[in-house]
């Protein structure tokens, strides 16, 4: 009784080490504040999560200090996003786009690694 209990609980634990191990770092996230003459303040947070290990999604939120500055940039983007793999959303100030990887960052099959880089490239803070 003793033998089996310990193998099963033994089991348990290699079954939540092997689903932590592989949950864990399935996404990074880079973030960013940004300022301009025509929108004023606003914060970036690129979400980019992966499959296979390489870059497969792309979710970009932007929030805004108002609704309707959030409009107006939700037009522009709508005008140089003609693309219906490019899906954009807007809620009172915020906007999210979602993208496959290559279309955001123009290069396809990118690690972890790589993806960092060009996200602190492009002046992302990457956690």
């Amino acid at each position: 009784m003793k033998k089996t209990l310990k193998s099963v609980l033994l089991l348990i634990v290699m079954a939540i080490m092997v689903f932590a191990l592989t949950g864990c770092g399935s996404k990074v996230v880079g973030t960013k504040e940004e300022s301009d003459s025509l929108i004023g303040k606003y914060s970036e947070k690129v979400e980019v999560k992966f499959k296979n290990n390489k870059a497969s999604k792309v979710t970009e939120t932007m929030t805004f200090e108002n609704a309707d500055k959030a409009k107006a940039m939700e037009s522009a983007m709508s005008l140089f996003s003609s693309d219906s793999d490019v899906k954009i959303k807007r809620s009172g100030k915020k906007i999210k786009m979602t993208a496959d990887a290559e279309k955001f960052f123009g290069k396809a099959d990118l690690s972890k690694d790589d993806v960092k880089t060009a996200l602190k490239d492009m002046g992302y803070e990457v956690k």
